[in-house]
């Protein structure tokens, strides 16, 4: 293969010295408009990160509806634990699919992570939730249910427990979050 390496300087030198003024033009734009289509990509790759990383309030409602599921879940431990009807209430239901809707609104990963989470634990809780509690409607079930019903509460309250302990953390995060949103708004 000597022959090979000798030949191919020859036919790129010929090659450029055939080459007409327009295509040398057009040679020219070609690169020239790869590096400008680079550019451009760069730069929106760039704005991109910049509005990513930026400091957005969540939503103002938000802060109520953190509340509002701490409250269903320190009422649910108060009272022992809470069958499955009361999860069906409308304010329950709707609290937990406004703060579904949220899930994507949110531009802190963090508190997006927390609200996930304290969500998925009241699914648990309903989740676990026995058709009946213990006492007057239970009174004619055999004892198997009746340590099932024991179970799923325990599972529920364990549940609940951690909710509110995932929702404090989000509190904590979505008003550090408010602090750090008022501070560059004021400097702004």
């Amino acid at each position: 293969m000597p022959g090979f390496t000798a030949i191919l300087p020859p036919m790129y030198e010929i090659l450029a010295a055939e080459a007409t003024t327009p295509q040398w033009i057009a040679a020219i734009a070609s690169v020239l408009s790869a590096l400008g289509g680079a550019a451009g990509f760069a730069a929106l790759v760039i704005t991109l990160k910049r509005r990513r990383t930026a400091v957005r309030l969540p939503p103002f409602e938000l802060r109520r509806l953190l509340h509002e599921l701490e409250e269903m879940l320190g009422e649910l431990i108060s009272n022992g634990g809470m069958p499955t009807d009361w999860f069906l209430a409308p304010e329950q239901r709707r609290t937990s699919q406004l703060l579904a809707s949220y899930s994507g609104l949110l531009a802190d990963d963090e508190l997006n992570a927390l609200v996930s989470q304290a969500r998925l634990a009241a699914d648990d809780c309903w989740a676990a939730a026995p058709p009946v509690l213990p006492g007057a409607a239970a009174a004619g079930l055999p004892p198997t249910e009746l340590a099932e019903i024991d179970q799923r509460l325990e599972r529920q309250l364990a549940q609940a427990v951690t909710g509110r302990a995932v929702l404090q953390r989000a509190i904590s995060r979505l008003d550090q979050l408010m602090r750090q949103g008022s501070g560059a708004a004021s400097s702004a």
